[in-house]
């Protein structure tokens, strides 16, 4: 599915499984919404297993689980877009090099109150971000990489953590 510039497309209680692309099994240029979605089983031979995004993304309720990535991002690579993502979980995606869940190369991502468990990679578990990013109430736990198990921060991204709980993530 690819989402162009200036269109918004809702996906609201709906399951997004089996795609093995070299873009991810979605590309956003536009506006995205994912509510109640549930993607699984994605994979991109460069980034972003189950979403690829240059635009806003909003992810409500969703759960993400063993997407793949042969480069960054086993679910997501964001450049220069916004990511909002609230109330979801993102379990067992991997990516080879960077970011088993989450890769913020530019822009900014907002999550709050989800659960990122037992997500692998390269280089940051979860998440890594070179980018602006924002993590308020959430859980990382079991995440492993070989350098940075949950979460990888480069040198001067903006990134606030608060109020969120790290548990048995290694490196």
């Amino acid at each position: 599915l690819q989402i162009f510039t200036n269109h918004t497309v809702t996906l609201r209680n709906i399951a997004v499984s089996g795609f093995n692309t070299n873009v991810g099994a979605i590309q956003n240029f536009g506006t995205l919404i994912l509510d109640s979605a549930r993607m699984s089983n994605n994979h991109n031979s460069d980034s972003g297993g189950a979403v690829h995004n240059y635009g806003t993304v909003t992810i409500l309720n969703s759960s993400f689980l063993s997407n793949t990535a042969v480069n960054n991002g086993g679910v997501m690579i964001n450049e220069g877009g916004a990511v909002t993502i609230d109330n979801s979980a993102f379990i067992s995606n991997s990516a080879t090099s960077n970011a088993g869940a989450i890769y913020n190369f530019s822009g900014n991502v907002n999550v709050r109150g989800s659960r990122f468990s037992r997500n692998t990679a390269g280089l940051g578990g979860a998440i890594l971000t070179v980018g602006e990013l924002l993590v308020q109430s959430s859980a990382f736990t079991n995440n492993s990489a070989f350098d940075a198990g949950a979460l990888y921060v480069a040198l001067a991204a903006p990134t606030q953590v608060l109020s969120s709980t790290f548990t048995s993530n290694s490196a």
